[in-house]
């Protein structure tokens, strides 16, 4: 953030400035300096509202009062005209004063030539509202709600107790260590939250989101950007981009996920997962939960799933290499693989698999009690091209059905148990035992 550069000198100023207003200025390189101090004393828990703010702000609390100094900048060519510099600067700086328990900062600059950065030092305990007209802005050691808005610059806050709602036009929102509800958005930027309490809810129209380590429920939007998710441990998770990946790693929520055109990957998910993507492909490295997922353009690829998992796609291939639940697969235009593992109870539960135009391949424990029925669909003139191929006795039986011919293969796996039910078209089907 450029404002981070701009209040570097802030902590080198005189302890006399903090006292009273600076009436002398400097001039070097053809810039007038000067910095004006203005104090309100508070026995109370004051509502600060900023409004009409024309340079960057920075809002540190832990002071024991209202502390606004204006860090002026003047272009001028010489000295000579030295009461008119000071009428320039009296006449643009900010004004402070007082209605009951809320303190008003009114900014005045209006000429172009001017620059004025504030900083605002409050109590702890304070209730913060601004409003710039499109610079940066940050906020820290607050307890109390912090309400930032501005027109073109960056917002950076940090250590908030309290709730925190932020709006930028065209710039980057940062937020960490905040214990309360965050609510961010922006036109045109990135969003990064991290090792925050509370609900989130942030949008961007033309940004990347991260979070990290987030303690609630989150609701994130993206129309241009990616979004990467780790180490959040709310309830839920909602995130939805038009425009890029989705990246989600050691989650302990729910999590709903959809995409218009990028990948979406996730890692080690304890609890259930909608997934959801236009046009990419989907990587799960594990999963507890139940899962539905589904793509229309790509492929699925699944490491574990612990659940019941439901995996549709309308353009690719599904791979399981681990799968403990029930699962359903279906693809209409690639190969399906699974290998399925017994549940705790031993018992397989309902296996279904269905390809329009691949092979499926399916590996199954040995000691199983499964009851399988499979199917291929097939043109007349490819007979004896596809079959079924299996480790396990099945009887086949092969019929025709007007154009097509039907090759079915049943039988019952060690007395028979949970449905296993595999169907394709103009593809083979493997079953393998391990």
């Amino acid at each position: 953030m450029t404002g981070k550069k701009s209040f570097l000198f802030l902590y080198f100023i005189p302890l006399v400035l903090l006292f009273g207003m600076s009436q002398d200025f400097e001039c070097e390189n053809g810039l007038a300096k000067v910095v004006y101090v203005d104090s309100i004393d508070v026995s109370f828990r004051p509502r600060v509202e900023l409004d009409d703010i024309h340079g960057d702000l920075m809002v540190l609390g832990g002071a024991d009062k209202i502390v606004l100094e204006q860090h002026c900048y003047l272009k001028v060519s010489s000295l000579k005209k030295k009461k008119g510099l000071h009428k320039v600067f009296e006449e643009n700086k900010a004004a402070m004063f007082q209605k009951g328990h809320q303190i008003v900062i009114r900014g005045n600059n209006r000429n172009p030539d001017l620059e004025i950065e504030y900083v605002l030092r409050v109590p702890t305990e304070s209730d913060i509202k601004g409003e710039l007209s499109g610079a940066d802005v940050e906020c820290e050691y607050v307890s109390g709600k912090v309400e930032l808005k501005t027109g073109g610059g960056d917002i950076e806050v940090g250590d908030i107790k309290g709730q925190v709602i932020l709006k930028t036009s065209g710039g980057d929102i940062e937020v960490k260590d905040v214990e309360g509800p965050v609510t961010a958005s922006t036109s045109g930027g990135d969003v990064t939250i991290s090792r925050v309490d509370g609900n989130i809810d942030v949008s961007t129209s033309g940004g990347d989101i991260w979070l990290r380590e987030v303690k609630g429920t989150c609701d994130l939007h993206t129309s241009g950007g990616s979004i990467e998710i780790m180490g959040c441990r709310g309830k839920k998770v909602f995130g939805k981009t038009s425009g890029g990946d989705i990246i989600v790693r050691d989650l302990l929520a729910d999590i709903y996920l959809r995409t218009s055109g990028g990948d979406i990957e996730v890692e080690g998910i304890a609890g259930d997962a909608t997934l959801k993507t236009s046009g990419g492909d989907i990587k799960i490295d594990s999963i507890d939960g139940y899962g539905d997922i589904s793509t229309s353009g790509g492929n699925i690829f699944v490491e574990y799933s612990g659940g019941d998992i439901v995996l549709n796609t309308s353009g690719g291939d599904v791979e399981v290499k681990k799968v403990i639940g029930e699962i359903d697969a279906t693809t209409s235009g690639g190969d399906v693989w699974v290998k399925k593992y017994s549940r705790e109870d031993g018992s397989l539960g309902t296996v279904e698999l269905e390809s329009s135009g691949g092979n499926i391949t399916l590996y199954l424990p040995k000691g199983c009690k499964a009851t399988v029925r499979a199917e291929i669909v097939m043109r007349k003139r490819s007979r004896g091209k596809y079959s079924v191929h299996s480790d396990f006795p099945l009887s086949m039986k092969e019929e025709e059905a007007g154009r097509k011919i039907v090759l079915r293969a049943t039988g019952d796996i060690n007395g028979g148990g949970d449905i296993v039910e595999l169907k394709t078209g103009e593809g083979d089907i493997f079953i393998k035992k391990f």
